[in-house]
């Protein structure tokens, strides 16, 4: 058990260093299915319009040309279809000094709005999931015996909770810090899956077991 705890502790330290480091450099991307505030600043321009936006899937929307809302020196476009991760690219064309002019500007789309991790920080993510994944699957199994032959306890349930505690950590952790969505996509379906097995079964095999010993205990002062 303390090996599996230095095991689990170890790689939490190695996740959460790497997310100090990858906080140094994030930016301000755009949270998945919401409105991006398009931004153009210009002193001297009397309009500023976005011609196009190339999703991170190469398709081109937005042909021709959309005025952009002025408010002093900062031009504004609300684009509300960013249904798929990745760089998108949009063109702004205006006249600067009497003359127009455009220009590509890139923006950013995430899960969780924040900069996509460093490869060390989905390493570290990955290393604690498959741990924490591979603690449940062999308390499982060890458990199945147990709970046939109705001897579970409060620390087997302890253990179960724990375990599944740790696995929402790691998903509360991966909704903050991490902008990939298939590990995402990963850790809610295993919150899914093992919510039921790992907080409600061990309860009831518990008190199945509670109720054995008691009716064992009697038997025994019965004499039979």
């Amino acid at each position: 058990m303390q090996s599996k705890l230095f095991i689990l502790t170890l790689c939490t330290v190695f996740l959460l260093s790497g997310i100090v480091a990858e906080q140094q450099s994030l930016g301000d991307p755009v949270e998945l299915n919401t409105t991006a505030i398009l931004i153009q600043t210009c002193d001297t321009c009397t309009y500023v319009n976005i011609t196009g936006v190339q999703l991170p899937n190469s398709t081109v929307i937005l042909n021709g040309e959309y005025s952009m809302n002025k408010t002093g020196n900062i031009y504004t476009y609300n684009f509300v279809n960013t249904d798929i991760g990745g760089t998108y690219t949009y063109i702004t064309c205006g006249d600067l000094d009497g003359s127009r002019y455009c220009k590509p500007v890139e923006f950013l789309v995430t899960g969780n709005g924040k900069e996509e991790p460093s490869g060390i920080v989905i390493l570290g993510f990955s290393i604690l999931i498959l741990g924490i994944f591979a603690f449940i699957v062999i308390f499982i199994v060890k458990s199945i015996g147990t709970i046939i032959e109705a001897n579970f306890d409060l620390l087997d349930v302890a253990h179960s909770w724990g375990l599944y505690f740790a696995l929402l950590g790691s998903n509360q952790l991966a909704n903050i810090y991490l902008g990939n969505n298939i590990i995402m996509d990963w850790l809610n379906l295993f919150v899914t899956i093992l919510g039921f097995p790992m907080i409600l079964v061990p309860v009831f095999a518990f008190f199945l077991s509670f109720f054995r010993a008691k009716k064992q205990t009697k038997k025994e002062k019965r004499g039979y």
